[in-house]
């Protein structure tokens, strides 16, 4: 961010790889602010035409936090010069003895995509989590998942909420490994005895649904190469879109762009100048 306000800028990508500079998004929370030093920008996720940003501001006594989610519609940005982001939830946070065991609070919460869009989701003590919509006729609309066994941890590992299915799905903290929870009872999938889990991408950086009963889990090998695999809600692998070749810091993805399709943007040598390749794939399903 600049001292304007300006939290993002988007670019045209020219042929020969160069970036021109198209319209900025300016924050209405850092434009405004008296000491910008103050705030950080601690997330942020992009939703079809939304990015949604999450901004902390503490307190000069350091035991409380404001929490503030701004929201942008990006169709609309490319159309001004100067666009504004818009605030769609305030939040104030105690920071010293919060929780139910008077714990100092950890989760100032994240950005979860849902079934029926974008959701703000953050802890309240160690067995719920709360939180509410942002877009469309839903925004505003609260929610509630339970975590009576302290599975999910922090809103940070909850990666897509289901509620049509009735389920919501949790990384394990410190694992590469994927639960299924229910929305109801908080109760996981359960494999005999035991949880069932299922290792998943390192680095996951997007979920996304991709047909009824199955999930896009977008991240990186442990070869720091792009993947995105198909998981069932049952927790089964169906199917995986990875790149095989020597990724050197010069392969960038994948990216979702619409129905099933991902893009991965490679650092490509022509005519002994740097370009840009694009390149796209399509999951395509037997239902």
């Amino acid at each position: 961010m600049d001292e304007n306000g300006v939290i993002y800028e988007f670019y045209t990508v020219n042929q020969d790889g160069s970036f021109t500079v198209k319209s900025p998004i300016v924050s209405s929370t850092l434009k405004n602010a008296v000491r910008q030093t103050d705030f950080q920008i601690t997330d942020h996720f992009m939703y079809d035409d939304y990015i949604f940003t999450i901004i902390e501001h503490e307190s000069d006594n350091s035991t409380a936090k404001d929490i503030t989610v701004e929201q942008s519609n990006i169709k609309d940005a490319l159309k001004q010069d100067g666009y504004e982001s818009t605030v769609s939830v305030k939040r104030h946070v105690e920071t010293d003895g919060d929780t139910s065991d008077d714990e100092e609070v950890t989760d100032y919460g994240n950005i979860v995509n849902t079934s029926k869009g974008p959701a703000y989701v953050y802890a309240e003590g160690n067995t719920t989590f709360k939180g509410q919509l942002l877009t469309g006729k839903n925004a505003g609309e609260e929610i509630t998942l339970p975590d009576p066994y302290d599975l999910a941890f922090t809103a940070d590992y909850i990666l897509y909420i289901d509620f049509d299915k009735g389920y919501y799905f949790a990384n394990e903290i410190g694992e590469d490994v994927l639960r299924r929870l229910d929305i109801a009872s908080g109760e996981p999938l359960y494999d005999g005895a035991d949880d069932k889990t299922i290792g998943v991408a390192e680095g996951i950086n997007a979920v996304m649904k991709a047909d009824e009963d199955s999930l896009f889990i977008m991240g990186e090998d442990e070869n720091n190469n792009p993947v995105v695999q198909v998981i069932s809600y049952d927790l089964e692998l169906r199917d995986a879109l990875a790149y095989t070749g020597d990724n050197e810091d010069g392969l960038y993805g994948f990216y979702y762009v619409d129905k099933n399709t991902f893009m991965s943007i490679e650092d490509h040598e022509y005519q002994r100048k740097t370009k840009m390749k694009l390149s796209f794939s399509t999951y395509v399903t037997n239902n």
